[in-house]
């Protein structure tokens, strides 16, 4: 008994080791996918992934070994929740595995690419559900947050890291109008930051309720990182982001008021308010680039909270102190709430009644534009009177203010335009003529050089606040959008639309990775460009079909429902519970938020947060709900033990699968070719082709390595073609350069076969492989002649499948401008080879098919 004892005293001790070095793992690939682009583009998504994969499966092996050894019948409750949940993040990858089984993908490259996404996500659930210590998930959150808040701050100022970031193949998008980090995607860059400020929020809220000693120097650091957050946000200018982290904060200080302290919540309702004025004073220094400025700006903010908490938790000490010996309790906090209900509405009201002048400034040395946009609702139809001031704080100022009318239409028209050369007073009086279907007036504000000030904007003779002295006055117009109507909200209603008429390609099981951006083309009804479908649902429509998305909703719902009896048992859990419980509560429903209304799921960073806190949420409720009822006591009938070594052992032999190829991938991706130039030598283009036939060989499916092989291989047939010219008195060598340059036309005719098996729908890829037959095929009809009656029907063959190609390049892209002029184009340079080199111009197959040529050129 004792042994048996000493065993699994030994074993928890080994697990607690196991899981810990796994949760460290996860938390610095998850760090790392947050710098290199959120582990959006497969360049940066390799590295983790492999690693991810290889993680899961030592966890596996460690799981399967625990399983057998365990000679006990297991005693572990059993929640039917967590079970539905367990299972449906194991069949999520699987979703995007039938695609690819049935060949009903669209790219195979991307199909596989994106499954692996999901492999992925179910390894982190199933770690992070494991974890001892879900507190290093909540840390490495905040950290990130904080980077990226640094980082996106950097970005729209002063742009100091951006070297640096340049030489670990990262960086910043040129866009300087919004805050974007490393991320590079505003909306997700905003959700990124609301997590983590809201798990700062939620320790400013633990740190408040202390009736002891308070950590002051920790509150400081909080309140810092959670000011700098909240800013950050509202320059992301991220709709969804700033409604979801207000709407947050609200409900968690509804929550402390109900489950935790109601003078915590005024303290924090407070602090909520006290952070839309500070956000205000950031954005206005984010204008004149002053970055230094921001940060004293919110150190000495935070200095005042802190300052203030002291004053007040003493005052009400004392104020306490005289309630109990002189005054009714109740009264007296009908008096303070009826108080703190006036100054709110108070502070709310000067958020959006003091207006403020803008001040741009750009210093910037790369000759990068600021621009500026702002958002005129009260206007009348027909003549408007306009008058401004434009004041020029250095010299040599460049700038230009646009003033455009948007439409029902959404179609812009502008109405008036002004430049700094215009007259030297910088004073504009104007009349604008404003069209009877106006939406609203638009305010475009680019600064190229210098620093200016927009004083007394007027529209008949009545000021308008262009910006506000204690809010984002970008934010607040993009809020006013929401409600008006914007151009990005009817797109989001065509990409729904669209993403369900594109079901019929597959309605089962859906076409794989990325069938969005392929195949909206086919359906569209408006003239949009977009790669994603703005909403995992709707992505999921496409890419899996109703199962995968009965599948995603399945594990959305019952977290939902997870979340849902927590809260209902707040009551009956103890304050640190209470704590956590609602913290996990208030992220995965934040997250959520963003994952069902914009593109987050196109990040494998969002994939992985987004396990992590289902995780998290499933563990909270295992550990707070179920051991309320004392579900610890009792004992399952069936022994599951054989069950889940099956389970287990599947997974294993899945997950070795995907390691194997995560390997090779990453081994694919850090091959470089050698040689490098267009004065290169032969020998060197075949060193070239052998390395990148190394690539895919281990990576069977990148279109991308498939497109530079046959770059390479072009460029070896053109060099191979004048040596057989230049050999034409060596006949042994002129025979060998021959069969050299009909191995390689065959490896060629191999190489864009496959591209055009792999990717049917993408149409520069399509461009390339009808490139190669057109360019190529009389030697393909005369290597693969045999498969024909004669040369002629050959020659045919290859002509009308490129006719075919060009004829699906204009169906994938019937809006796209650049899709018509490719098409026009490959026709016309089609012709013109046909034309020249067709020894079969005269017969009637392909004579009918140059015809047709023309005939869609004439039409086109």
């Amino acid at each position: 008994m004792q042994e048996k004892l000493e065993n699994t005293k030994n074993n928890n001790s080994f697990s607690l080791k196991l899981t810990g070095i796994l949760d460290i793992i996860i938390c610095l690939l998850l760090f790392i996918s947050s710098i290199y682009k959120g582990a959006f583009y497969k360049a940066d998504f390799l590295f983790p992934n492999a690693l991810i994969c290889l993680t899961g499966t030592v966890y596996l092996i460690y799981k399967i070994i625990i399983e057998i050894t365990n000679n006990e019948k297991d005693k572990k409750p059993k929640s039917k929740v967590k079970i539905v949940l367990d299972i449906f993040m194991l069949l999520m990858p699987f979703t995007y595995l039938f695609p690819i089984l049935f060949k009903t993908y669209v790219s195979l490259a991307d199909s596989i690419y994106e499954m692996l996404r999901y492999v992925n996500m179910s390894i982190i659930y199933f770690i992070a559900r494991s974890s001892k210590n879900e507190r290093i998930y909540f840390d490495v959150l905040t950290v990130i947050a904080f980077v990226q808040m640094v980082l996106g701050i950097d970005q729209i100022t002063t742009r100091n890291f951006e070297e640096f970031l340049n030489n670990i193949s990262t960086g910043y998008l040129n866009d300087t109008d919004r805050l974007s980090g490393t991320i590079q995607y505003a909306n997700v860059t905003g959700t990124v930051i609301t997590l983590g400020t809201l798990i700062c929020f939620n320790k400013i809220s633990k740190l408040l309720k202390k009736e002891g000693k308070i950590r002051y120097v920790e509150l400081l650091i909080y309140t810092v990182i959670f000011l700098l957050g909240i800013s950050s946000i509202v320059l992301t200018k991220s709709r969804v982001a700033i409604l979801v982290i207000y709407g947050a904060l609200i409900l968690l200080s509804i929550f402390n008021y109900i489950y935790i302290s109601k003078k915590n919540s005024i303290y924090l309702s407070i602090l909520t308010i006290y952070s839309a004025f500070v956000s205000g004073t950031v954005e206005n220094l984010s204008l004149s680039r002053n970055k230094v400025g921001i940060y004293i700006s919110i150190l000495i903010a935070s200095i005042i909270f802190v300052t203030l908490s002291i004053l007040i938790k003493r005052l009400y000490i004392v104020i306490n102190k005289k309630i109990e010996s002189n005054i009714k309790l109740a009264s007296n906090k009908k008096n303070i709430k009826v108080l703190f209900v006036v100054l709110s509405v108070i502070l709310v009201i000067l958020i959006f009644r003091i207006p403020k002048d803008i001040v741009i400034e750009n210093n910037n040395n790369n000759n990068e534009y600021i621009c500026i946009t702002k958002n005129i609702y009260n206007f009348k139809i027909g003549e408007n009177k306009l008058d401004f001031k434009v004041k020029g704080l250095n010299e040599d100022n460049r700038f230009k203010i646009k003033v455009k009318s948007i439409n029902h239409g959404f179609r812009e028209k502008v109405l008036k335009e002004y430049n700094y050369y215009d007259n030297t007073s910088w004073k504009f009086k104007d009349s604008i003529d404003v069209p009877e279907d106006t939406r609203r007036i638009e305010i475009d504000i680019t600064v190229q050089k210098g620093k200016i000030e927009i004083q007394n904007f007027k529209l008949n003779n009545k000021k308008v606040a262009l910006s506000y002295m204690f809010f984002g006055s970008s934010a607040l117009n993009k809020l006013k959008d929401t409600f008006s109507g914007v151009y990005g909200d009817t797109l989001r209603l065509a990409y729904a639309k669209d993403s369900i008429k594109l079901l019929k390609n597959s309605l089962a099981i859906g076409v794989g990775g990325e069938g969005f951006k392929y195949t909206y083309g086919t359906v569209q009804e408006t003239g949009y460009i977009s790669s994603e479908a703005h909403s995992a649902l709707l992505q999921s429509l496409v890419e899996v079909g109703l199962i995968g998305t009965a599948v995603f909703l399945t594990i959305i719902i019952t977290s939902f429902v997870i979340a849902l009896k927590l809260i209902v048992r707040l009551n009956k859990m103890t304050e640190e519970d209470r704590h956590k419980a609602i913290l996990i509560i208030l992220l995965y429903l934040s997250n959520l938020a963003t994952v069902i209304f914009d593109l987050a799921f196109s990040y494998a960073f969002m994939i992985y947060i987004f396990a992590i806190l289902t995780a998290i949420l499933i563990k909270t409720y295992f550990e707070t709900v179920l051991k309320a009822i004392n579900l610890y006591d009792k004992v399952g009938e069936i022994d599951w033990s054989y069950i889940r070594i099956i389970i287990l052992s599947l997974s294993f032999v899945t997950l070795s699968c995907a390691t194997y190829f995560s390997l090779n991938a990453y081994r694919a991706s850090i091959i470089t070719v050698p040689n490098n130039g267009s004065d290169i030598s032969a020998t060197e283009v075949a060193e070239n082709i052998a390395y990148l036939e190394l690539k895919n060989k281990y990576d069977k499916f990148d279109i991308d390595y498939m497109q530079e092989l046959n770059a390479e291989y072009n460029k070896y047939k053109s060099m191979l073609t004048e040596a057989i010219v230049s050999a034409y008195n060596d006949k042994q060598l002129k025979e060998e350069l021959k069969e050299e340059k009909n191995s390689l036309i065959v490896r060629i005719k191999d190489n864009v076969d496959k591209m055009l098996e792999y990717s049917y729908y993408d149409k520069y890829v399509l461009k390339e492989v009808a490139d190669t037959y057109v360019q190529n095929y009389i030697t393909f009809a005369e290597i693969y002649k045999k498969q024909f009656s004669n040369e002629e029907v050959a020659y045919a063959f290859y002509l009308n499948y490129v006719l075919k190609l060009t004829d699906r390049i204009i169906e994938l892209s019937p809006y796209s401008k650049k899709a018509n002029e490719m098409y026009n184009d490959m026709c016309k340079e089609y012709l013109e080879t046909l034309k020249k080199d067709n020894k079969y111009l005269s017969s009637d197959s392909v004579d009918y098919i140059i015809q047709e040529f023309e005939v869609r050129l004439e039409n086109n």
